[in-house]
């Protein structure tokens, strides 16, 4: 079980107001950060405002409780019927409410999914525009210790547009981390964070940056996590130039 999946768990309950403080209070600090939770918050609160709990109550009609209670006496109802016929009916109510909160659930994850689908597929039209319409090719290799691998730069004049390939990286640990610079005239200008996970090739589709003069090549290197994310200063691994 991910930790994710506890406050998936504890949404309906943090709605009804039955968590404990202190769980109340780690589920508030999740939502500040999860989208996805936040929404799920929202269609159970949609939800529950739909039913007759949320409605004020509305007194009987004068004489509507007698009229009730002669029919009763006059069929004469056994009394094991009396109680179980509202238990019954509280009891579908219950399982209707939790089929319907399931199946709206089960609609939102799916819709969320979707759209996920979509920006990854609209993300890889874009990465292949720009490896087919590529003007200059440029490409390094570096061994150095424990990195070895390689960058590989397609760069699209057209769209002004960079597809940046790094290969052989190992994930970087939470003291260190992989940045890509655009070489320009006027010195190294940060271009993207690369993100190294399960040894798989990172790949990334950058704009070239705003107002950078003479931008002729590509620099990776291993910054300190704490160090200016603006000015490199680590290990270069690779500096490519057309």
């Amino acid at each position: 079980m991910k930790a994710h999946d506890w406050f998936v768990d504890q949404l309906e309950d943090y709605v009804a107001r039955a968590l404990g403080p202190a769980d109340e209070q780690l589920m508030r600090e999740h939502l500040a950060r999860c989208v996805e939770c936040r929404v799920e918050v929202a269609v159970i609160e949609d939800e529950l405002a739909m039913l007759a709990m949320a409605v004020p109550p509305v007194p009987p009609r004068p004489g509507f409780t007698g009229r009730v209670v002669r029919e009763l006496v006059d069929r004469r109802v056994p009394a094991w019927q009396r109680w179980i016929t509202p238990i019954a009916a509280a009891a579908t109510i219950v399982l209707a409410i939790g089929l319907t909160l399931r199946a709206r659930r089960q609609v939102d994850h799916l819709t969320v999914a979707l759209q996920r689908a979509d920006l990854h597929a609209d993300a890889l039209a874009d990465t292949l525009s720009v490896l087919r319409q590529a003007s200059t090719v440029m490409q390094a290799s570096f061994a150095k210790g424990k990195y070895d691998g390689g960058i590989t730069i397609f760069a699209d004049a057209s769209s002004h547009r960079w597809n940046v390939i790094v290969h052989g990286l190992p994930e970087p640990g939470p003291d260190h981390r992989y940045v890509f610079w655009f070489v320009t005239a006027d010195g190294m200008v940060w271009g993207a964070d690369v993100i190294c996970e399960g040894g798989r090739p990172a790949m990334l589709t950058l704009p070239m940056p705003p107002g950078a003069r003479g931008i002729r090549g590509g620099a990776l290197t291993v910054e300190a996590a704490q160090a200016d994310p603006k000015v490199p200063s680590g290990l270069e691994l690779a500096h490519v130039e057309i």
